[in-house]
């Protein structure tokens, strides 16, 4: 059995021959949709063809066809039907601008920024752009520095532009500097408001942000069961690390979440396999109570060294490190910490390392030992008042006022 053409493929492809004759004709505006169908996805029986595409572009540009103009830029910036040609596409931007199309300064202040323009060119054609995006892009420029000095206060205010006329990247950054008090006072109320504008629509930066909001009351009422929503959103649209670190301490904690120890252990696990810092310290800590999993020092010990590796004076990982490591090993990390903090904690367990084996104390130290000791028992340490008041303590003293004598 044999099938006919379907009407609607034939009437198509009669348009697109009418099309094409035109356009061969010379007239621009057949020219401009002549390109613009060869570079559209596939359809029916006309294929995308970026190359014939880029030829009727030029075709028309060379007539002043704006919008032709305008896509030709692109596609010379773009490796898109041929070779780059910066300068032509620049000049194309350029002209497009001055025919009144605000977005074509905004590519132009674009392909400037990449091209490593000269500052002031890309500020410029930014301010002509006088759009969103050209505010955003101004906004960065001044916040981070990035040719011209570092402005807080100029950023803050090209962000509230942008964020103002809905552009969500900067209500997001504005909401940020709120929250910091960069370049504004502070102000958590306002922050609290413009991330979560950022995160309602769909800035997956902001979800982890208007979680945090949600999970301290910054700018709003505490409210767990939002944030552990907002951060499990954000784990499972972007695979944020952060987020997983977070989802792993409300199961600890059993906030906004039913408590599961075993869930915690597998969100921090996964945090640490995608790369969060702080997640390796939770997780070595869970490893160390045996909280979700087995208890396993070796697997604690490696996790916090690789923890310190980025942050070698973290009093807390180095204490615990301390608590897990043998004797000779614990020591100076106890001590670090109790020079860094004055902790009593690390004074009591310098106390008890110091009394045994290969790490006691030599009579002459035994005075620095007393002092830790004391302040153990000033701070209420468990086990420091029964210690120097025991049996035990006063034969050290003896032995200190011996080793005295003989000197």
């Amino acid at each position: 059995m044999l099938y006919q053409e379907e009407p609607e493929m034939a009437d198509e492809q009669d348009k697109f021959q009418q099309l094409w004759e035109r356009a061969e004709a010379g007239e621009a505006e057949a020219q401009f949709e002549l390109a613009w169908k060869l570079g559209e996805e596939k359809t029916g029986n006309i294929p995308t063809d970026h190359i014939a595409e880029r030829f009727w572009y030029e075709r028309a540009a060379e007539q002043g066809h704006q919008g032709a103009m305008f896509n030709l830029a692109f596609m010379l910036s773009n490796h898109e039907g041929g070779e780059n040609d910066i300068p032509r596409a620049l000049e194309l931007y350029r002209r497009c601008g001055e025919l009144g199309d605000r977005e074509a300064f905004f590519d132009y202040g674009v392909l400037l920024e990449k091209q490593g323009a000269p500052v002031e060119q890309v500020i410029a054609a930014y301010r002509r752009a006088e759009t969103p995006e050209a505010w955003f892009n101004l906004a960065l420029l001044y916040d981070y520095g990035r040719g011209v000095p570092v402005d807080h206060r100029r950023a803050v205010r090209y962000y509230q532009r942008a964020a103002d006329a809905g552009h969500i990247e900067a209500a997001c950054n504005l909401g940020a500097s709120y929250h910091h008090g960069t370049g504004v006072r502070k102000d958590e109320h306002k922050a609290f408001f413009y991330i979560r504008f950022a995160a309602e629509n769909g800035d997956e930066l902001a979800y982890c942000g208007l979680a945090e909001g949600y999970y301290f009351g910054e700018g709003t009422r505490k409210n767990y069961r939002k944030a552990f929503e907002w951060f499990r959103r954000s784990y499972l649209q972007s695979r944020r690390a952060k987020a997983a670190d977070w989802l792993g301490a409300l199961y600890a904690e059993g906030k906004g979440v039913r408590r599961d120890l075993r869930k915690a252990f597998l969100w921090r696990k996964k945090a640490v396999a995608s790369g969060d810092e702080p997640a390796l310290f939770s997780l070595a800590l869970m490893y160390i109570h045996g909280e979700g999993t087995e208890k396993k020092p070796d697997e604690a010990r490696k996790l916090l060294a690789r923890f310190l590796e980025h942050n070698p004076d973290d009093c807390d990982a180095r204490y615990w490190l301390g608590m897990i490591s043998p004797a000779a090993e614990a020591l100076p990390h106890f001590d670090f910490v109790y020079r860094r903090e004055h902790d009593p904690w690390s004074a009591w367990q310098i106390v008890r390392l110091g009394l045994k084996g290969e790490c006691r104390f030599p009579p002459e130290r035994f005075r620095e030992l007393e002092k830790l000791l004391h302040l153990a028992v000033r701070k209420k340490i468990p086990g420091a008042l029964r210690l120097l008041r025991s049996r035990r303590w006063q034969a050290e003293i003896r032995r200190k006022y011996m080793a005295e004598t003989c000197m």
